[in-house]
């Protein structure tokens, strides 16, 4: 049998994703709900950049995952890519409720964050997008 070892950012990615799917295994029914209430702001984010993408505001986006490297490490639900005058832009954006906005931008400050509020309006969310996309290019 061949065996792998993970070495460096590879290892403490591996371990952290093992520590955040232990903690999601053994969390009550606040943390479920919490959850949800944040896939349902990233599935409201991804609704809007498929319009975005529609409209030909971005060339297309990429959401790596619950649970990817991406997400663990580096605090990025999403990638939106953009075509410039002479260039793609590939701008990460992090897709987070207010209680949490502030301590994500102190982890991870290079990473623009959507601050989604509980009953932000659709319109509200999109201006959102579009704001951060135009203040990273």
């Amino acid at each position: 049998m061949i065996e792998l070892r993970a070495k460096g950012s590879m290892r403490k990615y591996l371990d952290v994703r093992r520590k955040v799917e232990k903690e999601i295994a053994s969390g009550g029914k606040e943390e479920a709900i919490g959850r949800l209430i944040g896939k349902h702001r990233e599935f409201l984010v991804i609704k809007i950049l498929e319009a975005l993408k529609r409209e030909g505001i971005i060339r297309d986006f990429i959401a790596p995952g619950n649970l990817s490297y991406s997400d663990l490490e580096r605090g990025i639900d999403v990638f939106v890519v953009k075509v410039g005058e002479s260039k793609y832009h590939v701008i990460p954006l992090s897709v987070t409720g207010k209680a949490w906005a502030a301590k994500h931008m102190e982890k991870h400050p290079e990473i623009p964050v959507i601050e989604i509020g509980f009953k932000d309006k659709y319109d509200a969310i999109k201006e959102k997008v579009e704001k951060e996309i135009r203040q990273y290019i």
